[in-house]
């Protein structure tokens, strides 16, 4: 088995703590305040929805936390290069799970009709 260096570990082990644990802990809190496995209110349904997102605030963290400026600024350049991405499939992972999403609710709103 590969060993990695200190610095690294500490940086994956942020990045699963933050992206796994947020969301869970956030949902099992939810669970406990409102008595319940099924969270019917909708306001508690998007905080559970926004927290889905830790894995992005949680690359954020490390990005800016373990890495010097030149790095963030090389990492902002990558992440908006499209020599290298086609704006189709930069279009597609931005609009992908918002499609998914709108799909499920004219789903959800022809079938309960």
């Amino acid at each position: 088995m590969k060993s990695y260096p200190k610095k690294i570990n500490k940086k994956i082990k942020y990045f699963f703590m933050i992206s796994h644990g947020l969301p869970y802990s956030i949902t099992i809190l939810i669970m406990l305040f409102s008595n319940s496995f099924y969270i019917n209110n909708s306001l508690l349904g998007n905080i559970i929805y926004i927290s889905m997102l830790s894995p992005l605030f949680a690359a954020l963290f490390i990005i800016f936390y373990f890495y010097d400026k030149s790095k963030k600024q090389n990492y902002s350049k990558r992440i908006f290069d499209f020599k290298r991405i086609n704006l189709f499939w930069f279009l597609f992972i931005l609009l992908f799970p918002i499609l998914i999403r709108l799909s499920g609710s004219i789903l959800s709103y022809i079938y309960y009709q």
